[in-house]
């Protein structure tokens, strides 16, 4: 016996198969009690912008309402403080790259603790790519190439890509 209400014969039809139906209502539930979610007294307009920006965010495509452009020169200097500089400060520094160092001699000359560490660090691996004209002397030698020590960090390794992303800012 078939049902001849046309409301429910038109609702059946739409029902996608494999339960797709309950997940896509699942989802849709989920973003809307992530964008209700503690925002008693939000401008609900605003939640979507955020929620938006949020993942546009996670594709790599930034926010649709940026307030101030990017500065590429501070991205580059947060990255060397934060991911380059502890790694690069206890392997090249304490070990040769210094004032009366081993390598103290080269195109890469780091300084030791003190206000301006970092950012003395950060124009020494700026000003060694810059004579170089590019970050492929950098990574050639911390891989080994022409460095006499040797590998520093194996191409492709966690650090080496740290290096590598830092340079991209440069290239």
């Amino acid at each position: 016996m078939t049902d001849q209400n046309p409301r429910k014969q038109n609702a059946q039809k739409n029902v996608p198969k494999h339960g797709w139906g309950s997940a896509r209502t699942a989802a849709i539930s989920i973003v809307l009690a992530t964008l209700l979610a503690g925002t008693a007294n939000a401008d609900p307009q605003s939640r979507v912008v955020e929620l938006f920006d949020s993942v546009q965010g996670v594709r790599g495509q930034g926010p649709i309402n940026d307030k101030a452009p990017v500065d590429p020169e501070a991205e580059a200097k947060a990255f060397f403080e934060t991911e380059m500089h502890p790694l690069v400060y206890p392997t090249c520094y304490l070990s040769c790259h210094q004032a009366g160092g081993q390598s103290g001699g080269s195109d890469l000359v780091l300084v030791g603790p003190g206000p301006n560490q970092i950012a003395a660090n950060n124009s020494a691996f700026v000003n060694f790519i810059t004579v170089f004209s590019s970050s492929a002397t950098l990574l050639t030698r911390i891989s080994g190439g022409g460095h006499l020590p040797g590998a520093i960090y194996t191409n492709g390794s966690s650090q080496y890509q740290v290096i590598e992303t830092w340079t991209q800012f440069y290239d």
